[in-house]
Protein backbone atom coordinates (compact mmCIF):
# COMPACT_ATOMS: atom_id res chain seq x y z
CA UNK A 1 0.00 0.00 0.00
CA UNK A 2 1.55 3.74 -1.07
CA UNK A 3 2.35 5.89 1.86
CA UNK A 4 0.33 8.69 1.14
CA UNK A 5 -3.39 8.42 0.19
CA UNK A 6 -4.80 9.86 -3.10
CA UNK A 7 -7.13 12.50 -2.62
CA UNK A 8 -8.40 13.48 -5.95
CA UNK A 9 -10.17 12.03 -9.48
CA UNK A 10 -6.55 13.18 -11.54
CA UNK A 11 -4.36 11.15 -8.80
CA UNK A 12 -6.21 8.26 -9.54
CA UNK A 13 -5.41 8.59 -12.83
CA UNK A 14 -2.03 9.33 -12.13
CA UNK A 15 -1.41 6.10 -10.47
CA UNK A 16 -3.50 3.99 -12.54
CA UNK A 17 -1.82 5.23 -15.90
CA UNK A 18 1.10 3.40 -14.11
CA UNK A 19 -0.47 0.29 -13.60
CA UNK A 20 -1.56 0.16 -17.16
CA UNK A 21 1.91 1.41 -18.69
CA UNK A 22 3.66 -1.15 -16.04
CA UNK A 23 0.72 -4.56 -16.49
CA UNK A 24 -1.31 -3.66 -19.28
CA UNK A 25 -4.89 -3.72 -19.37
CA UNK A 26 -5.59 -7.72 -18.50
CA UNK A 27 -3.41 -7.24 -15.49
CA UNK A 28 -4.66 -4.42 -14.19
CA UNK A 29 -7.98 -4.44 -12.25
CA UNK A 30 -9.97 -2.12 -10.04
CA UNK A 31 -8.74 -3.76 -6.78
CA UNK A 32 -4.83 -3.46 -7.39
CA UNK A 33 -5.88 0.36 -8.50
CA UNK A 34 -7.42 1.21 -5.47
CA UNK A 35 -4.95 -1.25 -3.56
CA UNK A 36 -2.11 1.01 -4.99
CA UNK A 37 -4.19 4.75 -4.24
CA UNK A 38 -4.85 3.77 -1.09
CA UNK A 39 -8.58 4.24 -0.74
CA UNK A 40 -11.43 1.45 -1.14
CA UNK A 41 -12.44 0.10 -4.05
CA UNK A 42 -15.97 1.15 -3.53
CA UNK A 43 -14.37 4.17 -3.65
CA UNK A 44 -12.75 3.91 -6.89
CA UNK A 45 -16.19 2.65 -8.15
CA UNK A 46 -17.49 6.39 -7.13
CA UNK A 47 -15.42 7.89 -9.59
CA UNK A 48 -15.43 4.99 -12.33
CA UNK A 49 -18.03 2.60 -12.84
CA UNK A 50 -15.97 -0.38 -13.74
CA UNK A 51 -12.12 -1.00 -15.41
CA UNK A 52 -13.09 0.21 -19.35
CA UNK A 53 -14.43 3.74 -17.97
CA UNK A 54 -10.83 3.95 -15.73
CA UNK A 55 -8.76 3.11 -19.07
CA UNK A 56 -10.29 4.86 -21.27
CA UNK A 57 -10.33 8.28 -18.94
CA UNK A 58 -6.40 7.44 -18.63
CA UNK A 59 -5.73 6.81 -22.60
CA UNK A 60 -7.87 10.23 -22.89
CA UNK A 61 -5.51 11.94 -20.30
CA UNK A 62 -2.40 10.80 -22.46
CA UNK A 63 -3.67 11.63 -25.60
CA UNK A 64 -4.56 14.92 -24.21
CA UNK A 65 -0.59 15.32 -23.44
CA UNK A 66 0.39 13.86 -26.45
CA UNK A 67 -2.08 16.62 -28.73
CA UNK A 68 -0.40 19.65 -26.37
CA UNK A 69 2.87 18.60 -27.52
CA UNK A 70 2.12 18.34 -31.22
CA UNK A 71 0.16 21.85 -30.98
CA UNK A 72 3.35 23.52 -29.36
CA UNK A 73 5.08 22.30 -32.19
CA UNK A 74 2.59 23.62 -34.94
CA UNK A 75 2.62 26.48 -32.67
CA UNK A 76 5.74 27.55 -33.62
CA UNK A 77 6.60 29.63 -36.64
CA UNK A 78 8.37 27.03 -38.88
CA UNK A 79 8.33 25.69 -42.02
CA UNK A 80 6.29 22.53 -42.42
CA UNK A 81 9.16 20.31 -43.22
CA UNK A 82 10.59 20.90 -39.29
CA UNK A 83 7.30 20.89 -38.06
CA UNK A 84 6.63 17.45 -39.22
CA UNK A 85 9.74 16.46 -37.56
CA UNK A 86 8.54 18.03 -34.66
CA UNK A 87 5.50 16.03 -34.69
CA UNK A 88 6.98 12.71 -35.70
CA UNK A 89 9.04 13.10 -32.89
CA UNK A 90 6.45 13.73 -30.61
CA UNK A 91 4.09 10.95 -31.87
CA UNK A 92 6.97 8.09 -32.05
CA UNK A 93 8.38 8.79 -27.80
CA UNK A 94 4.16 8.71 -27.06
CA UNK A 95 3.92 5.51 -28.66
CA UNK A 96 7.14 3.70 -27.00
CA UNK A 97 6.42 5.45 -23.76
CA UNK A 98 2.72 4.07 -23.84
CA UNK A 99 2.91 1.52 -26.24
CA UNK A 100 0.70 -0.83 -23.75
CA UNK A 101 -1.88 2.06 -23.87
CA UNK A 102 -2.19 2.07 -27.73
CA UNK A 103 -2.43 -1.57 -28.38
CA UNK A 104 -5.25 -2.39 -25.15
CA UNK A 105 -6.95 0.79 -27.02
CA UNK A 106 -6.66 -0.82 -30.84
CA UNK A 107 -7.33 -4.25 -29.67
CA UNK A 108 -10.34 -2.96 -27.44
CA UNK A 109 -11.63 -0.82 -30.56
CA UNK A 110 -10.88 -4.07 -32.49
CA UNK A 111 -13.02 -5.87 -29.98
CA UNK A 112 -15.92 -3.27 -30.67
CA UNK A 113 -16.12 -2.92 -34.02
CA UNK A 114 -16.52 -6.85 -34.55
CA UNK A 115 -19.27 -6.23 -32.04
CA UNK A 116 -21.19 -3.95 -32.99
CA UNK A 117 -19.80 -1.78 -35.95
CA UNK A 118 -18.27 -4.46 -38.86
CA UNK A 119 -16.61 -2.09 -40.39
CA UNK A 120 -13.39 -2.33 -41.83
CA UNK A 121 -9.87 -1.66 -40.36
CA UNK A 122 -8.34 -0.48 -43.42
CA UNK A 123 -10.98 2.17 -43.97
CA UNK A 124 -9.11 4.83 -45.60
CA UNK A 125 -7.75 7.86 -43.26
CA UNK A 126 -8.78 5.74 -40.69
CA UNK A 127 -5.37 4.96 -38.44
CA UNK A 128 -5.55 1.89 -36.00
CA UNK A 129 -4.34 3.06 -32.45
CA UNK A 130 -4.58 6.55 -33.27
CA UNK A 131 -6.84 9.29 -32.34
CA UNK A 132 -8.10 10.79 -36.12
CA UNK A 133 -7.75 14.38 -34.36
CA UNK A 134 -3.75 13.61 -34.50
CA UNK A 135 -3.95 12.20 -37.89
CA UNK A 136 -5.94 14.72 -39.20
CA UNK A 137 -3.12 17.63 -37.75
CA UNK A 138 -0.18 14.92 -39.31
CA UNK A 139 -2.25 14.93 -42.95
CA UNK A 140 -2.64 18.85 -42.86
CA UNK A 141 0.90 19.30 -42.27
CA UNK A 142 1.58 17.02 -44.85
CA UNK A 143 -1.03 18.54 -47.29
CA UNK A 144 1.19 22.17 -46.76
CA UNK A 145 4.72 20.77 -47.06
CA UNK A 146 3.56 19.24 -50.34
CA UNK A 147 2.15 22.18 -51.40
CA UNK A 148 5.29 24.54 -50.36
CA UNK A 149 7.52 21.75 -52.05
CA UNK A 150 5.86 21.03 -55.25
CA UNK A 151 6.20 17.63 -54.81
CA UNK A 152 4.68 15.60 -57.49
CA UNK A 153 4.12 12.16 -57.28
CA UNK A 154 2.12 9.28 -59.36
CA UNK A 155 -1.32 8.90 -57.32
CA UNK A 156 -0.24 10.44 -54.22
CA UNK A 157 -2.75 11.55 -51.69
CA UNK A 158 -2.14 12.72 -48.41
CA UNK A 159 -4.08 10.19 -46.50
CA UNK A 160 -1.79 7.28 -47.93
CA UNK A 161 1.48 9.47 -47.03
CA UNK A 162 0.49 10.39 -43.58
CA UNK A 163 -0.64 6.20 -43.02
CA UNK A 164 2.77 5.46 -44.65
CA UNK A 165 4.98 8.22 -42.05
CA UNK A 166 2.80 7.13 -38.74
CA UNK A 167 2.90 3.66 -39.54
CA UNK A 168 6.85 3.94 -39.98
CA UNK A 169 6.68 4.78 -36.48
CA UNK A 170 5.43 1.34 -34.87
CA UNK A 171 7.84 0.01 -38.06
CA UNK A 172 11.06 1.38 -36.02
CA UNK A 173 10.16 0.28 -32.42
CA UNK A 174 9.61 -3.29 -33.79
CA UNK A 175 12.90 -3.25 -35.89
CA UNK A 176 15.09 -1.17 -33.55
CA UNK A 177 13.96 -0.83 -30.41
CA UNK A 178 15.71 1.58 -27.99
CA UNK A 179 17.46 3.10 -30.67
CA UNK A 180 15.95 6.18 -30.53
CA UNK A 181 18.34 8.15 -32.50
CA UNK A 182 18.72 5.66 -35.38
CA UNK A 183 14.86 5.61 -35.41
CA UNK A 184 14.13 9.69 -35.30
CA UNK A 185 16.98 9.72 -37.92
CA UNK A 186 14.85 7.50 -40.10
CA UNK A 187 11.46 9.46 -39.94
CA UNK A 188 13.21 12.54 -40.99
CA UNK A 189 14.83 10.63 -43.66
CA UNK A 190 11.41 9.66 -44.91
CA UNK A 191 10.08 12.93 -44.81
CA UNK A 192 13.32 14.65 -46.79
CA UNK A 193 12.78 12.33 -49.16
CA UNK A 194 8.83 12.66 -49.42
CA UNK A 195 9.63 16.62 -50.31
CA UNK A 196 12.70 15.37 -52.39
CA UNK A 197 15.31 17.24 -50.26
CA UNK A 198 18.77 17.18 -48.88
CA UNK A 199 18.22 16.20 -45.05
CA UNK A 200 18.64 19.02 -42.48
CA UNK A 201 22.40 18.53 -40.72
Amino acid sequence: MPKNKVSSKQEILDVAEKLFVRYGYHDTDMRRTARECGIAVGTLYNYFPDKRSLFDAVYDKVLTATLTQVNQVIAKDQPARIMLYGILEQVYFSTINYLSLWVARYALDLQRSFLIESHKIDEPGRMPGLDPLLVEKVENIVTELLAATHTQMPDHNEQRITRILLDSISICYLVDPGNDARNIAFLHWLVDTLCGESPIS
